[in-house]
């Protein structure tokens, strides 16, 4: 019988989430310089690429607690990077929108983002990273087909 840790997809699947929690560690750290979280310039991306979207919906999207959500919303409408509409569908449920200081300081976010990208990826070759979007898009379809029915509607 193999050894699981010499496995290829085993050691493949170890390095991602060693990669997933290192980017994550350098998304925190790079984040400090705009006074926001990871977790908080997730949301702003949201919102900049899919427009006003409620609290619990935002919660489901990121297959969190509606009141972590609510946390992490507060703490952006403190700093005026998003504001709250009227929701015509619901009273007592709010629209989350990005303000305009939110969407001027996304922009700077990707702005310098982009510097940041040259980095990790510089001297990998684009045929390299092609070949990874490829092998990521058939993870992930495998993924989801192993997860239940209930998870998959969450995310």
């Amino acid at each position: 019988m193999t050894d699981i840790h010499q496995d290829p997809r085993y050691l493949l699947t170890w390095k991602l989430r060693r990669a997933f929690k290192l980017l994550g560690a350098l998304s925190d750290q790079y984040c400090e310089q705009f006074d926001i979280s990871a977790a908080e310039r997730a949301m702003l991306e949201r919102l900049r690429g899919w427009g006003p979207a409620t609290v619990p919906d935002l919660a489901r999207l990121f297959i969190v607690s509606r009141q972590n959500m609510q946390v992490r919303m507060n703490s952006l409408l403190e700093k005026g990077f998003i504001e709250k509409r009227p929701n015509p569908a619901h009273r007592r449920s709010h629209l989350i929108t990005l303000s305009d200081k939110g969407g001027a300081l996304f922009e700077q976010i990707k702005q310098t983002e982009a510097t940041l990208l040259e980095t990790l990826f510089g001297g990998i070759p684009a045929s390299d990273i092609g070949a990874a979007h490829g092998l990521m898009d058939k993870l992930i379809a495998n993924v989801l087909g192993e997860l239940s029915e209930e998870t998959n509607n969450a995310i």
